[in-house]
């Protein structure tokens, strides 16, 4: 099966502030952070795929983890090996430029647990989402663990209501579109933001296929469409408070539709 192109996706991560978002998107990475503290074991050895600018590799290998971080872009991966560096964390983390969908090619260990952090957000053609979460599971110690971030349907809709509120109007055919097969089918691919929103069934289904079992399935921003904004200037004790109990209640059922963002954990 050819792969589809993602290049566009690769330029739009490089000219985006990718290396800031966990400072514009704070409610996201306090709560992913939580939910990695609770659930993953203490040093773990961890496959990252989609790692980014690092944010998340560095933290991991801050507490202790084992990390091998895996990014579509040369830029970022770059940015994420000088910040490694100025922790100190070099013997923690090993960084490695690639395609997700080849992981297979790119690492021949087994580890712990494996992120999914990215990928997800952008690979439209089923047949290649499902190949990668299979081939997540076979790099998988026995008791290993995974971790798989979707995009919600609903999110890009609050999202946009928000922030684009006239993209009904102007764009109603792509609207549909992606409520009904979660992706605008006309999309340039021009390095605007072009991902696959996902429906609750198709990320129970997608785990089912490659007999996976679905342990928790948390809203990783619940309710905050595209109002960060507002969150991030909160003072810090309110911001806390709100954190807490968000976390607390990120897994019922009525709040999993309501972020932009389901990170799920399963394991074989």
């Amino acid at each position: 099966m050819a792969k589809e192109v993602i290049e566009d996706i690769r330029k739009y991560y490089e000219s985006e502030n990718e290396i800031d978002r966990w400072q514009s998107q704070q409610l996201e990475f306090e709560m992913t952070r939580r939910f990695f503290d609770r659930n993953l074991k203490p040093g773990s050895s961890i496959l990252e795929l989609g790692a980014g600018a690092g944010f998340y590799t560095t933290y991991l290998a801050q507490q202790g983890h084992q990390v091998t971080a895996i990014e579509l872009s040369d830029k970022l991966s770059q940015t994420s090996v000088e910040v490694s560096e100025k922790a100190g964390l070099t013997e923690k983390i090993e960084h490695i430029v690639g395609d997700a969908r080849e992981v297979t090619s790119l690492v021949s260990s087994q580890f712990d647990a494996i992120l999914v952090m990215g990928p997800f957000y952008h690979l439209q053609n089923s047949k290649e989402r499902s190949q990668l979460l299979g081939d997540c599971k076979g790099l998988l110690k026995p008791g290993g663990q995974i971790y798989s971030s979707f995009l919600t349907r609903i999110g890009l809709v609050s999202y946009m209501l928000f922030k684009y509120p006239n993209w009904i109007v102007n764009n109603h055919k792509d609207a549909v579109s992606v409520w009904q097969k979660g992706r605008n089918y006309s999309h340039p691919k021009d390095g605007s933001f072009r991902g696959y929103f996902f429906s609750l069934e198709q990320i129970i289904s997608i785990h089912d296929e490659n007999d996976l079992i679905l342990d928790i399935l948390f809203s990783q921003d619940p309710g905050i469409g595209g109002n960060d904004k507002l969150f991030n200037e909160l003072d810090e004790s309110t911001k806390s408070a709100w954190i807490e109990y968000l976390f607390e209640t990120a897994s019922d059922p009525l709040v999993l539709g309501s972020g932009r963002s389901i990170l799920v954990k399963s394991h074989i």
